[in-house]
């Protein structure tokens, strides 16, 4: 697609912590067939998905991701990457909520002016965005956006969308969709680490560690019995990086010495195990949308997914929680990041494949 049918915004908006704001990219092409929005993982940045998110939006989807808190630029300092600042988990619930409410409405807006037969770009579109009202609701903000009776017909204020999720993002999106499925087209769950159940002793020691060290401080600890588990199986590659992908190229991209080469804290990883213990608990689960499309992809060596019977047990968890439109797929020699392997667009293709008949199912 022409770059020039692209729009790209990128702003920031208010997180529910006092300071903090949240860095997000919105990606369209000038008529959408419908929103992706997307929740990267653990200690990385939405940069990263830039190109994927172009395979999107050149096959007709508009996309919107944002840095999770305690990442790239939705900190307040430096210092903060990897904390998710006092409410934790559930403020980074209440993010990926903030998010689609915005990417809902850039969306809301391109299909008003396209219903006008007119065109947009990414200045207007900022223009349009910086009359955004906090304090009113989708509805009353696309009330006052729209003059024209017969547009009330084209804007969506609860426009379903699609959420995909990759590695810590895919825990994220799963406890999303455990309270929220009814908002949802699709759900695509991407390097999904398996159960733990060590994950509420990990939630204790992290709390412990945070009690006597600070809520801020860096476990070398913690570390050594998560991330760096991941490692062993690729030392002999003399790359850290290894267990993330096979293609060296994508993984030197990857250290970037300060969005991704970081420890998590204390109140980070306090927040991955809450996130693990309750992505696999049942009791978490009100399934209001059986018949949700639900997605589960993975690389055969990813350490993350801890080999092929685990990852089926994972699948098995979401059916059992009475979803009946699940599928999954594990790429033979890929590891964790499928999105970053040398034949990423066979994994793209599928995706985009099943994006489509879970809008064709709608």
């Amino acid at each position: 697609m022409d770059n020039e049918n692209i729009i790209t915004y990128k702003t920031s908006i208010p997180s529910n912590e006092k300071a903090l704001n949240l860095s997000v990219i919105f990606t369209s092409p000038q008529n959408p067939a419908a929103l992706v929005q997307i929740v990267h993982g653990m200690c990385e940045h939405k940069e990263r998905y830039t190109h994927f998110i172009e395979y999107l939006v050149n096959n007709g989807f508009a996309c919107v991701i944002h840095d999770n808190r305690g990442h790239g630029d939705s900190v307040i300092n430096d210092d903060d990457l990897g904390y998710f600042y006092e409410t934790k988990k559930d403020g980074f619930m209440d993010d990926i909520s903030r998010v689609g409410e915005f990417g809902t409405f850039c969306y809301n807006i391109i299909k008003k002016i396209n219903f006008n037969n007119e065109k947009i770009d990414s200045e207007e579109l900022e223009r349009r965005f910086s009359e955004f009202d906090y304090s009113l609701n989708l509805n009353e903000i696309f009330k006052a956006e729209s003059n024209e009776d017969d547009f009330s017909e084209t804007y969506e204020p609860e426009l379903k969308r699609h959420l995909f999720g990759h590695s810590m993002g895919s825990l994220a999106v799963r406890a999303y969709a455990a309270e929220n499925d009814d908002e949802l087209l699709s759900l695509t769950v991407c390097g999904s680490p398996s159960r733990n159940i060590a994950a509420g002793f990990g939630i204790f020691l992290a709390e412990l560690i945070g009690f006597f060290r600070g809520e801020k401080y860096r476990s070398k600890l913690i570390k050594k019995l998560t991330i760096e588990s991941f490692e062993q199986k690729f030392l002999h590659e003399n790359d850290l990086s290894a267990w993330m992908s096979s293609n060296k190229e994508y993984r030197d991209a990857y250290m970037d010495k300060r969005k991704c080469d970081f420890n998590f804290t204390a109140n980070g990883y306090s927040t991955l195990f809450k996130l693990m213990k309750d992505t696999y608990s049942p009791a978490k689960w009100d399934v209001n949308n059986k018949n949700l499309p639900i997605m589960f992809i993975s690389g055969s060596d990813d350490p993350c997914a801890k080999g092929e019977k685990h990852f089926n047990d994972a699948v098995q968890f979401i059916k059992d929680m009475g979803y009946i439109n699940v599928t999954s797929k594990m790429y033979p020699k890929m590891r964790h990041e499928v999105l970053n392997e040398t034949n990423r667009e066979t994994v793209y293709d599928d995706i985009i494949q099943f994006l489509k008949k879970a809008q064709n199912e709608t």
